[in-house]
């Protein structure tokens, strides 16, 4: 028969717990690019329950809010006026090496994996109509929780 813990041992097991904690974990952070509206709100809605998503309606919107935001992800379709996905995820990894890629593309031909590799995007790419559970096994496969130190908290 187990004895219950003492009200000490609680407070003493609380303090050590929150003293080990020394940082706040928050949800990945992923924007999404797409110059329709409608593609974008609708990956948000498929998303937001496990990422923090701002959308960008455009390459040249992306870059600008690369600083503010500070995505882990960048989520970017292919096809854009402009910018478009390939050369904007080849800026987001010059600018920010760490920050994850992927290019969403209705485009079927094959050089667009090709021109991926030659603009040094470095990035899977997913075809739409996407499936669900194929785009949320690739934002998940990287997945790690975004660790803030205490002090910026």
């Amino acid at each position: 028969m187990t004895s219950p813990i003492s009200r000490n041992h609680w407070d003493r097991l609380s303090f050590l717990v929150a003293s080990s904690l020394r940082r706040i974990l928050v949800m990945v952070r992923l924007l999404i690019v797409d110059d329709e509206p409608e593609v974008g709100r609708a990956l948000r809605r498929l998303l937001r329950a496990e990422f923090e998503v701002a959308i960008a309606l455009g390459g040249a919107e992306a870059l600008a809010r690369l600083e503010a935001f500070d995505p882990d992800v960048v989520l970017s379709d292919f096809r854009m006026a402009g910018m478009n996905g390939v050369e904007l995820l080849a800026e987001v990894r010059r600018r920010r090496p760490a920050t994850r890629r992927v290019l969403l593309t209705g485009d079927t031909d094959p050089a667009v994996e090709a021109w991926v590799e030659s603009l040094g995007a470095n990035c899977p790419v997913l075809h739409k109509p996407w499936s669900d559970r194929e785009l949320l096994a690739l934002l998940r496969g990287g997945r790690t929780l975004r660790v803030v130190p205490e002090e910026a908290a």
